[in-house]
């Protein structure tokens, strides 16, 4: 009832009658509210995006969702959900310890509590939102690169001054810490610094000997997992699930990514774009 106008059109394609068929057939079979509300997420996600003879492949993966809630739980839907969060996004509201904090709190909290057997996983996998490897992806690897800004040392004054950079630059990324002399770099992390100086057409010998300083002067892993599991909320909880789950070893297909966004959403209330993974 709330889709504008120009979708209601869409409603007449054979593809997309089908698609409304099948989840209404699931959520009469459905009695959990959650998961009948994600369907109806999906479908109205599958309705907007719909751009037949354009993007085809977008289209399969919504119709391909719709049908394998049938076959997942709520504790899957979180494990997606949490696994999508933290391996595959990169949340820009965070500019302080605060909200990082606060992003654990509302983006996160939501999906650690979840029955982790190994069943759960292999049943993600049967799905066809997920597979797992052999490999594992680290958290604390991932956070330290995204948020590198929250863990960074104060650089020396005199190995800025070294660099011999442009005014211009020096006032619009550093800051003065005055009480020790030194540096603090304003960028969030080491790909948004390399990024910056290009834009600004400083030389590749400097924008390297840059990036290398900035990197060099973040935390190392210990460190950083010592700062999270100490000085957030859910830290702690949240890093030994890590260590005691499939998650690190548990990556996504196109289903399961539009799966986790969907219900994000739902969960949450912020929606997430998920072109950049099914295009």
């Amino acid at each position: 009832k709330d889709l504008p106008e120009q979708d209601m059109g869409k409603l007449r394609e054979p593809d997309t009658q089908i698609t409304l068929l099948e989840a209404t057939k699931i959520s009469g079979r459905k009695p959990n509210e959650e998961l009948r509300n994600l369907l109806a997420n999906l479908v109205d996600s599958r309705i907007k995006n719909d751009k037949t003879g354009k993007e085809e492949l977008k289209n399969i993966v919504y119709n391909e969702a719709i049908s394998t809630v049938n076959k997942i739980t709520v504790d899957q839907l979180k494990i997606i959900t949490l696994c999508y969060l933290a391996r595959y996004t990169i949340y820009s509201g965070i500019v302080s310890w605060d909200t990082f904090n606060n992003y654990l709190n509302s983006h996160i909290k939501p999906f650690i509590h979840f029955k982790n057997t190994n069943a759960e996983f292999q049943h993600i996998e049967y799905a066809g939102c997920g597979s797992i490897g052999i490999g594992s992806w680290n958290l604390i690897d991932i956070y330290r690169r995204q948020y590198a800004f929250l863990f960074s040392s104060l650089i020396e004054k005199a190995k800025i001054e070294d660099l011999n950079l442009p005014e211009e630059i020096k006032n619009e990324i550093l800051r003065l810490d005055t009480t020790e002399d030194k540096y603090l770099v304003k960028i969030k992390n080491e790909d948004e610094l390399e990024k910056y100086l290009k834009d600004k057409n400083l030389e590749e010998a400097k924008i390297n000997q840059f990036t290398s300083l900035y990197e060099r002067n973040i935390k190392n892993n210990d460190e950083v997992k010592k700062k999270i599991k100490e000085e957030t909320e859910i830290g702690k909880e949240l890093l030994e699930l890590w260590e005691k789950s499939n998650i690190p070893h548990l990556s996504l297909t196109s289903v399961g990514i539009a799966i986790a966004a969907s219900y994000f959403e739902q969960t949450v209330g912020e929606k997430i774009d998920i072109d950049i993974w099914i295009n």
